[in-house]
């Protein structure tokens, strides 16, 4: 009896995740856009490594990596599970694994093992869509801590790896492991709930169509002297997205090898702001393209039909206040043709004189305007659709008349995202449906 006591209470039965592999990402014509590849990882086994020769330890390896010896402790202590859980640390290059693995004595408690990391094959070019992976918070873990997930795991942070987290990162299995009280493990794991692979991902972007994208955003934004852009090409028929840019952009691939917080302050600094997606994150004034609005309103309305015309001037006045034609002279009676050909900032002040703020904004709403498109990326922007009852909401005023004439060129109140006007001309395009744009064309089942 005492025997088998004995060995009971140097034994510890406990449980693990059995890992899987992250579902891969490939373009349209199956182009592959991000991998899974190995690296070394430097873990530390809590039980196996002595109080006292901890300071030593993390020294020691602070040499060997550049990673200060007080983080290293504060991850070891920061962990809040069993001391004989391994505790990773950092990414370690294939030299710095060889060293630890060749003089165990030196790093007691230390494991060198190799586990998968993202690489993301077109680096800025694709940033803003594919997004970046990267270590669990805690915050984060207390979250999804009953959906899975575990203190040392890889989470989605933005883009695709974000909104497809679920899909890409499958189901890790469980396994029960005997430990003696060094933590070794005394017979072969049982598999108590089998893995189940993450999905990969084929998406609506086209490589080369991104590339002369990025190409030609960069040209227009040199000429135009402007540091920030997007440029979006999607297929009417279908919201298929085949490039989507921002600029300027960041590389994702040092988030994956684990950017450092010095480097990752810098990015949330720089003024040009490299980690927000302007094509969805941003709202401006959508300016004369927000004309589309007004015209099909008033057509739609019957405030005018395609014959009859609009006697635009040098300017419309209300009391003391002049709002002014873009060239400020006019160009006499036009259609709707004419309207949209010369883009007559009167012609437009009128039709929205005609409609109103209400049925404008109705009309808006139509095209998409005023809330997300649904893309399959996190953090878009709603935009701003203005409406009389918003006016009293925001401001506790009425709408005017002036205010209206703006918003019928896209000025004033109103802001939306490059998206939006573009899912807005895609529906003109296509005689009238409004897609939900798309970047994933369709699941891939793991190999």
């Amino acid at each position: 009896g005492a025997y088998y006591e004995t060995l009971a209470d140097q034994q510890l039965t406990t449980t693990r995740p059995i890992p899987v592999a992250r579902g891969l990402m490939y373009d349209r014509k199956g182009r592959l856009l991000v991998e899974n590849v190995p690296t070394f990882v430097l873990r530390v086994l809590p039980a196996e490594l002595p109080f006292e020769e901890r300071p030593a330890v993390a020294e020691r390896i602070e040499r060997l990596t550049g990673m200060s010896a007080r983080m290293i402790i504060e991850r070891i202590d920061a962990h809040t599970g069993s001391q004989f859980e391994l505790v990773r640390i950092t990414d370690i290059r294939t030299e710095t694994a060889r060293i630890i693995s060749e003089d165990p004595a030196l790093f007691p408690g230390v494991q060198v093992d190799l586990e998968a990391r993202r690489r993301y094959r077109q680096g800025k070019l694709m940033a803003h869509v594919l997004g970046w992976t990267g270590r669990i918070s805690g915050p984060e873990y207390q979250r999804l801590r009953d959906d899975g997930y575990f203190p040392e795991d890889l989470l989605g942070k933005a883009g695709l790896e974000a909104s497809m987290e679920d899909v890409l990162r499958g189901t890790y299995g469980l396994e029960e492991v005997d430990l003696d009280r060094a933590g070794h493990e005394v017979r072969a794991p049982k598999v108590l709930v089998e893995p189940d692979a993450g999905r990969s991902l084929q998406l609506t972007i086209d490589t080369k169509v991104q590339k002369n994208a990025e190409k030609a955003l960069k040209w227009a934004m040199n000429i135009v002297g402007i540091k920030r852009g997007a440029f979006i090409a999607m297929n009417p028929q279908n919201g298929e997205v085949l490039a989507l840019v921002s600029l300027p952009s960041y590389d994702n691939n040092r988030f994956a090898q684990g950017i450092s917080t010095t480097e990752y302050n810098r990015l949330l600094r720089d003024p040009k702001k490299p980690m927000l997606n302007v094509a969805i994150n941003e709202q401006y004034p959508p300016g004369s393209t927000y004309k589309l609005v007004t015209g099909a309103g008033a057509l739609a309305d019957g405030k005018i039909s395609p014959t009859s015309t609009v006697n635009t001037k040098p300017f419309i006045e209300i009391g003391e206040w002049k709002y002014h034609e873009w060239n400020n002279e006019g160009w006499g009676p036009l259609n709707i043709y004419g309207g949209f050909g010369h883009s007559s900032d009167t012609f437009f002040y009128t039709l929205a004189g005609r409609l109103g703020i209400d049925r404008l904004a109705y009309w808006a709403h139509q095209f998409g305007y005023g809330k997300p498109t649904g893309i399959d990326l996190p953090g878009e922007a709603s935009g701003i659709v203005p409406t009389n009852e918003w006016k009293r909401r925001t401001l506790n005023e009425i709408y005017f008349t002036g205010e209206l004439y703006q918003a019928g060129i896209g000025q004033g109140y109103n802001t939306s995202t490059p998206l939006q006007v573009l899912n807005s001309y895609a529906a003109l395009a296509n005689g009238g449906t409004l897609y939900k744009p798309q970047l994933v064309r369709r699941l891939l089942d793991a190999c």
